[in-house]
């Protein structure tokens, strides 16, 4: 069986070849990432054991780029089941797809369904912390509101306007998804989704505009670990929060 563990951000498992699985993503990166030429990119594909193959992500922060790529291989193989894995610790989830559709989600351990599905799984040793949050350049309060639908409504969510674009963070310091809902509704407006982890010590930086990714910063910075150098000038995880006008501490590690 092919190994998947903890250090992956996603994976979508999928009853395709490889070769198939291969094509079909290289074509889907090609058409929604045009203006993003990474290489290696930031996905490769893993053999399983059994009928499964999987498309993983091993780029931290990038839970919801995985979307289009499921959807993608849930319309090749029709009428047959396809998961995305998230394995974070901290939002470890399991999506069912089929024939386009995203037909259901779970909060749970996906390891066990990798297992099943032909994989080797590590499990993770003990916990990450992680703080999130999202700057929107370009958009408004109502803008985001009405992005997010019922979603801003939550109590665990605070949007909030900043001096360069507004502001949305969570209780917990998770956001999930709600970076790539609003990039995707407001599409003239960039989005920033910042991360900080105590655990590795990683600070990443994301940004999306519309269904783009426009790149994203590491650090420490590793070999091919980023695309960007800078955020707005700024290269450290302090000077990035604060030209980005997110309140002091707002991205310390809980």
């Amino acid at each position: 069986m092919s190994m998947l563990d903890q250090s992956l951000c996603w994976a979508v498992l999928a009853q395709v070849s490889a070769a198939e699985l291969q094509h079909a993503i290289v074509s889907e990166w090609n058409q929604r990432f045009p203006h993003v030429r990474v290489d290696p990119p930031p996905w490769h594909v893993v053999r399983g054991g059994g009928d499964y193959n999987a498309l993983v992500c091993d780029s931290p922060g990038n839970e919801g780029t995985d979307r289009p790529f499921a959807e993608t291989l849930s319309l090749l193989a029709a009428g047959k089941k396809v998961y995305t894995l998230w394995f974070d610790l901290d939002r470890q989830s399991i999506f069912e797809w089929m024939n386009g559709d995203e037909v259901s989600y779970q909060e749970r351990d996906p390891f066990d369904l990798a297992a099943s599905l032909g994989f080797e799984v590590r499990r993770p040793a003990g916990p990450r912390q992680a703080r999130t949050a999202v700057v929107v350049e370009g958009a408004s309060v109502a803008d985001v509101l009405a992005a997010l639908g019922e979603t801003a409504d939550e109590p665990w969510l605070h949007i909030a306007q900043g001096f360069i674009g507004v502001v949305v963070t969570a209780d917990d310091g998770l956001l999930g998804s709600v970076p790539w809902v609003i990039a995707e509704a407001l599409p003239r407006a960039t989005v920033y989704y910042l991360q900080r982890r105590a655990e590795p010590g990683e600070f990443t930086v994301l940004m999306l505009r519309g269904s783009e990714q426009l790149g994203w910063l590491q650090l420490p910075t590793l070999a091919d670990s980023s695309t960007l150098s800078d955020i707005k000038g700024a290269t450290t995880p302090d000077e990035i929060c604060a030209v980005l006008g997110l309140p002091p501490n707002s991205l310390a590690a809980g």
